[in-house]
C-alpha cells in the first residue's frame, strides 16, 4: 500500500518539540543520534556474567545515556530553534502550537518545517519529520509527515501504542 494512503492511529498527548525552516522538501534531514535501544541488555544477558556485573554494567549504560541526552538535547536547541508543544501525534503528522507570537508570525500555509519531536526525557527518544504546514481553527498548526525516516514513524507508532495503553489503563481507574 502507498505510505500516501496509510492511515495510523492517532493519540493525543502533550509533547515538547523544536523546529527549523526548510527552504523546501529537497532540503536535507537531520538524522539524529544513534541509540542501542535496550540492546545492551540483550547482550549482557548473552554474555552470560555474574549477575552483580551484569548490573553495573547497566547502571553505566543508563549514566552515559543521561550525559549523552543531555548534550544532545542542547544540540538539538542549537539546530532547531523554535519551540513547539505536540496536542496530537500519528504517525501521518502531528497538530501543535507555539509558544510566541514572533514564532506563530513567521509560520504560513505550506511553509516546510523540519521538527524534532521529544517522545520521551529518559532515555532522550527523539524523532525527526518534515513536512508543509496547514493551519488549524484557534491558531493550531498540521504537518504532516511528508518526509520522515521509516525507523522513526516505526517509533512514533509504538509511542502512540504505548499512550493509548496508558490512556486506557488510566480510565478503568
Amino acid at each position: 500500500m502507498p505510505e500516501a494512503a496509510q492511515i495510523f492511529a492517532r493519540v493525543e498527548c502533550v509533547l515538547s518539540g523544536r523546529f527549523r525552516f526548510l527552504k523546501g522538501p529537497d532540503e536535507a534531514l537531520f538524522r539524529g543520534v544513534a541509540h542501542s535501544g535496550g540492546l545492551a541488555r540483550v547482550k549482557l544477558e548473552q554474555a552470560r556474567l555474574p549477575e552483580a556485573l551484569t548490573q553495573f554494567l547497566l547502571e553505566m549504560d543508563n549514566k552515559l545515556d543521561a550525559i549523552l541526552a543531555q548534550l544532545q538535547g542542547e544540540n538539538l536547541q542549537s539546530l532547531f530553534p523554535e519551540q513547539i508543544r505536540v496536542t496530537l501525534i500519528g504517525g501521518n503528522g502531528v497538530e501543535f502550537s507555539v509558544p510566541g507570537p514572533a514564532t506563530a508570525g513567521r509560520l504560513a500555509e505550506g511553509v516546510w518545517l523540519e521538527a524534532a519531536l521529544q517522545l520521551s526525557d529518559f532515555p532522550l527518544r527523539v524523532v525527526f519529520a518534515a513536512g508543509a504546514l496547514r493551519a488549524l481553527p484557534g491558531g493550531a498548526w498540521a504537518m504532516g509527515f511528508d518526509r520522515i525516516q521509516e525507523k522513526d514513524r516505526e517509533e512514533i507508532i509504538r509511542f502512540v501504542l504505548d499512550e493509548e495503553r496508558r490512556q486506557i489503563r488510566e480510565k478503568k481507574r
